[in-house]
């Protein structure tokens, strides 16, 4: 990760963060997890900018909560945050943690540094956890 990144801040919503007119701007970390928050909360060709960007988490909806789930899971989240990042695949760990019908999925980059947590209900979708977990 270059400690060097600068970017646009985004709000929870995904929308660019603006204070006294004024864009926000964002460093370092704080730019992996704005990055990561729009790939994991993305499909494919729904972000216009970028229609290359995203996840496709949908397309886990309505699978069991298996091994072999988790394992594509886990192959398609390091294929999407490490595409055109900020992070390489050596830079980056997948947490999966298999509750019920949800899985708690930690990202984890560089060495141990906590990027964020997301909650994926197999039924339901994503949403990024918020002091929940």
């Amino acid at each position: 990760m270059n400690p060097d990144l600068v970017d646009i801040a985004l709000t929870p919503d995904g929308d660019w963060a603006v204070e006294n007119g004024d864009f926000v701007l964002t460093q370092g970390w704080d730019v992996i997890r704005d990055d990561n928050r729009i790939r994991m909360l993305t499909d494919t060709l729904t972000f216009r900018p970028y229609p290359w960007l995203g996840a496709d988490l949908a397309d886990f909806l309505g699978k069991p909560n298996t091994e072999a789930t988790g394992v594509a899971l886990q192959s398609r989240l390091l294929q999407a945050l490490t595409l055109d990042a900020n992070l390489l695949a050596n830079q980056l760990e997948i947490l999966l943690v298999p509750i019920g019908n949800t899985v708690v999925i930690h990202v984890v980059a560089g060495e141990g540094q906590l990027v964020d947590t997301y909650i994926l209900d197999l039924e339901k979708g994503i949403r990024q956890a918020v002091d929940e977990v």
